[in-house]
């Protein structure tokens, strides 16, 4: 039952960060810009009345370099870090399917002088109350 919810909630985050699910890393700036959502197994745990989720996701974002100095190449990469932090965050609860958005951390990345990337990393807490139907998606 909560499966749909999941689901409903994965293409919530998706949409508000603007990001393909599951893509494999870039491969070269013919394939930038692109945000990438992965996510890995719930933890679940059942209670009297609901099943407690907590699901990790991981948000990347692979930019072309708009300039070669490594510098210049950092602040962009924090700027796309921010941007997934922001987007994900004015989201809120996306509609009430999250109980929690936390941001549990991230990093950055340049690589030779072509491309940028960034990637935080969330936990999603939701439930599912025992008898509620499933949210349609």
């Amino acid at each position: 039952m909560a499966e749909m919810r999941r689901e409903t909630l994965i293409n919530a985050i998706m949409s508000a960060v603007g990001g393909q699910y599951g893509l494999p890393s870039p491969e070269d700036a013919r394939d930038l810009p692109i945000t990438i959502v992965q996510d890995s197994p719930d933890d679940a745990s059942p209670n009297y009345d609901a099943t407690v989720c907590v699901m990790p996701i991981n948000i990347g974002r692979a930019e072309a370099a708009t300039n070669s100095n490594r510098d210049a190449m950092r602040q962009q990469a924090h700027a796309a870090l921010q941007k997934i932090i922001k987007d994900v965050h004015a989201g809120g609860t996306f509609s009430g399917l999250a109980d929690l958005v936390e941001y549990i951390g991230g990093g950055i990345e340049a690589e030779a002088g072509t491309m940028v990337f960034a990637e935080a990393r969330f936990l999603v807490r939701y439930k599912h109350l025992r008898g509620q139907p499933d949210v349609a998606a």
